[in-house]
């Protein structure tokens, strides 16, 4: 690993680790299912247009992995008419893209310290993406499946964060006959 690289996932760990920033406020019902995770982040379902307007367009960004067939333009055009920072990242089914991790982990370090709503239909790929971001920043498997499995409730978006678990140990493995420090000469 570059040292470049190391240091941009120490970062993004930290900043994740952070205490959400509600203040030890109630949450807003934004969704029929959500949870909140470190760093001001809320994994969630679909979201309640009424709840959007709720929210503090200075301190939110809405982060939607929902496809386009799913009713995004509707909640872009809701969030652009309250002033809330809205980005669209589909994700389609239980599948974990590596750009789309990257693209996710760049856009939670680039808002660190807003309040980030990341969400789909039900919260599994919000969940299923987020976990990713974890493991890529070095938490073990077991406490990011922990930390989501109040919403994370099927097999499909479950067996993707395993599997990119384990293609993320066999990728930081030592080659045979090397050590982790010759690997990334």
């Amino acid at each position: 690993m570059s040292t470049l690289r190391f240091f941009a996932l120490a970062l993004l760990w930290t900043l994740l680790s952070l205490p959400a920033s509600a203040g030890g406020a109630d949450p807003i019902a934004l969704s029929q299912y959500q949870l909140q995770v470190p760093g001001g982040v809320t994994l969630a379902g679909k979201l309640d247009p009424e709840a959007l307007a709720t929210l503090d367009a200075e301190r939110t960004l809405i982060i939607d992995l929902r496809t386009p067939a799913e009713g995004t333009d509707a909640e872009a055009e809701a969030a652009a008419r309250l002033g809330l920072a809205y980005r669209n990242l589909p994700v389609a089914g239980a599948s974990i893209d590596p750009a789309q991790v990257d693209e996710l982990a760049g856009l939670l370090a680039a808002n660190a310290g807003r309040d980030v709503i990341l969400h789909c239909a039900s919260g599994n790929r919000a969940g299923m993406l987020w976990s990713a971001v974890q493991l890529h920043a070095g938490m073990p498997l077991d406490e990011v499946l922990q930390d989501v499995s109040a919403i994370v409730d099927k097999e499909g978006p479950l067996n993707a964060v395993r599997s990119y678990a384990e293609a993320q140990a066999a990728e930081h493995a030592p080659a045979a006959g090397g050590s982790a420090v010759d690997s990334d000469r």
